[in-house]
């Protein structure tokens, strides 16, 4: 019974294109299951998207003077919460307070009116929740 090659471990992969023709080449272990296989893709079926994940980046520069850019990611639409908080757990400021699309964001920090320090950073999206420490040299 042959196998097809949905059973065969792929070992390298090569996507070539011509005019009208787009091709996917699959090199699998050679034996007598394996080899080459080349494909004519011809018909699109449609385009996964990778799953993306919730995060919240160090911000940038970290220590910082005066401002910093924080960076977060939703994979979602989900209302987000992005306050910062002083190492006393006081709220400084609401960066964030409203529902987004998903996707990559970033805002600024200004912490011109506020003294140098340690501050956190929260990130709350749904029922994903994350800190990151800041430092503020002024």
């Amino acid at each position: 019974m042959s196998k097809g090659i949905e059973s065969l471990i792929p070992l390298a992969l090569a996507i070539d294109s011509t005019k009208d023709r787009l091709y996917l080449g699959v090199g699998t272990e050679y034996n007598s299951n394996g080899g080459l296989y080349v494909r004519s893709l011809t018909t699109q079926v449609g385009v996964a998207k990778p799953e993306g994940r919730f995060s919240l980046a160090q911000s940038y520069p970290n220590p910082f003077n005066s401002t910093t850019t924080i960076r977060y990611t939703i994979p979602s639409r989900e209302h987000v919460s992005l306050k910062v908080y002083d190492v006393l757990g006081r709220e400084i400021a609401i960066l964030v307070n409203q529902e987004k699309q998903a996707g990559e964001r970033t805002t600024v920090f200004d912490a011109s009116s506020v003294s140098s320090g340690v501050y956190v950073c929260r990130i709350q999206a749904g029922e994903f929740v994350q800190t990151n420490k800041m430092m503020l040299l002024q």
